[in-house]
């Protein structure tokens, strides 16, 4: 039982000098430069993804719209046409930039 309290207090013990080591190295803002860059570019692919499906949501709620003005399409079809649009844009059809390009539209 006190083996993994351990093997814990090790591993802790030595991302704490790590950290101490880069902290007092002259390489502190290399390090920190590089940690911030992975970060932000992270952040940046997550915001394009989130505004990708922004732009699918959008077209379907248009093209959703746009079809119950006519009165020879059923609420069943409706549905079916938006979950096909959305089903096209999550297999990349249009590589994957079909909500972006129709967001764009209705800006």
């Amino acid at each position: 039982m006190a083996s993994w309290l351990i093997y814990l207090t090790g591993l802790l013990t030595a991302l704490l000098a790590l950290a101490a080591g880069v902290y007092f190295s002259p390489y502190k803002d290399d390090v920190a430069k590089f940690m911030a860059e992975r970060f932000f570019k992270a952040k940046a692919e997550a915001e394009k993804t989130a505004l990708q499906a922004a732009g699918t949501e959008k077209a379907q709620s248009f093209l959703k719209d746009q079809l119950k003005k006519n009165p020879v399409v059923s609420n069943e079809e409706l549905d079916d046409v938006a979950e096909g649009l959305g089903g096209e844009e999550r297999k990349g059809v249009a590589g994957g930039k079909l909500g972006e390009g129709i967001a764009k539209a209705f800006d």
